[in-house]
């Protein structure tokens, strides 16, 4: 597949870890750039020391799997379910021999629940003092990462029906809960339900910080729907009607970014929650044909393994590791593919699967060369 949005690398490390916590675990975190998952890695990563590294919202991005394998994970924890973090990492890392684990639900409701749930069992986090903010709730989300990173206090999303969090809030001593000026009238109405232990209550205003955010990811999505496009084998009807959709979108953009230049914040916001959601809705449909053409076609199937033995291959160089049989073979497979010998280019790509698995195996024994690692 081709190459589609490079998305920034977070390395968030502290020095203490929980008693227990598997030292030297080399365990690096995946996940989306959902503010609310994303903000539950980051969570996650100060409290244990474990990388993040962020992919767009429902995209098997290359240089996402390169700079993963450049890390020499021996685990790689993904957190948000399939259609936020494509399974394509999952499968990509399992064929290079990397252990993966995913804590999810079916949404950002209920992986939020797995998190506290496995994070707890783990010592990773403690229910006794939490934040409560509702799941959507983007401004929100963002001020209650702050507060539940510097004091490693986990973070609760709660909907229009809190009944699923009520047994966590039973347990906490007390609660904090975040909301935006938007969404306060439906807090409120909801407070009374939450009653128990409630410490503080933060009401966030809608600001420019927040509408440039969204109006950058909002113009990431359209790029990154054009890129799969380009990657799938789609009709020549649906491709059309996805463009239309897109050129729909950018004229919304534009009147988000009108709105944002006059100041009216809370406007755009709100047309902008609308845009991300159309554009979530695209990528995931083209997502899903994609990754049908990986598991049920030979051409597909080859081109995504291809994906994965070059991103392994450029790991590998990042990592000053350099194999010359790797090379040789890769050089070997460029020229099958360039005579579209389908069965050679297959034979080679298997041997270099098989090579990398054995790099990667090594690199996770016996660790990256410290000359490499202080880098």
């Amino acid at each position: 597949m081709k190459k589609l949005l490079t998305i920034l690398v977070g390395l968030m490390i502290l020095a203490s870890l929980p008693t227990g916590l598997c030292e030297n675990s080399k365990t690096v975190i995946l996940v989306s750039n959902n503010p609310a998952d994303h903000a539950l890695a980051v969570l996650i990563s100060n409290t244990t020391g474990w990388p993040v590294v962020v992919t767009g919202w429902g995209i098997y991005d290359t240089s996402v799997l390169t700079k993963l394998l450049s890390l020499a994970p021996q685990k790689i924890l993904v957190i948000g379910g399939p259609l936020a973090v494509s399974q394509a990492y999952v499968k990509a890392l399992k064929d290079l021999g990397i252990n993966v684990t995913r804590w999810w639900g079916w949404n950002r409701y209920g992986t939020d629940l797995s998190v506290l749930k496995n994070a707890s069992e783990l010592g990773i986090l403690n229910l006794k003092n939490v934040i409560v903010v509702l799941g959507n709730d983007t401004p929100a989300i963002l001020q209650a990462e702050k507060m539940a990173v510097q004091f490693r206090i986990p973070l609760i999303y709660v909907n229009k029906s809190p009944k699923d969090i009520e047994p966590l809030l039973q347990k906490a001593e007390n609660v904090t809960v975040f909301a935006s000026n938007d969404t306060r009238p439906l807090v409120e109405r909801l407070l009374w339900k939450l009653r128990k232990g409630i410490k503080m209550k933060k009401f966030i205003n809608i600001t420019p910080q927040v509408v440039a955010i969204m109006i950058d990811d909002a113009h990431e999505r359209i790029s990154a729907i054009q890129h799969i496009m380009n990657a799938t084998n789609i009709s020549e009807l649906k491709k059309e009607r996805i463009n239309q959709e897109l050129s729909n979108l950018e004229d919304s953009i534009r009147k988000a970014e009108s709105l944002y230049n006059s100041g009216r914040y809370l406007k755009a916001y709100r047309l902008l929650s609308v845009i991300l959601y159309r554009e979530n809705r695209i990528i995931v449909e083209l997502q899903r044909e994609w990754w049908n053409e990986v598991q049920h076609e030979i051409k597909a199937k080859g081109d995504f393994t291809f994906t994965v033995v070059n991103s392994g291959l450029s790991a590998l160089k990042k990592l000053g590791i350099i194999n010359p049989l790797m090379v040789e073979l890769l050089q070997e497979l460029k020229q099958a593919m360039k005579e579209k010998n389908n069965e050679k280019a297959q034979t080679i790509l298997e041997q270099l699967l098989e090579l990398l698995r054995k790099s990667y195996g090594t690199l996770i024994v016996g660790g990256v060369p410290s000359s490499i690692a202080s880098r």
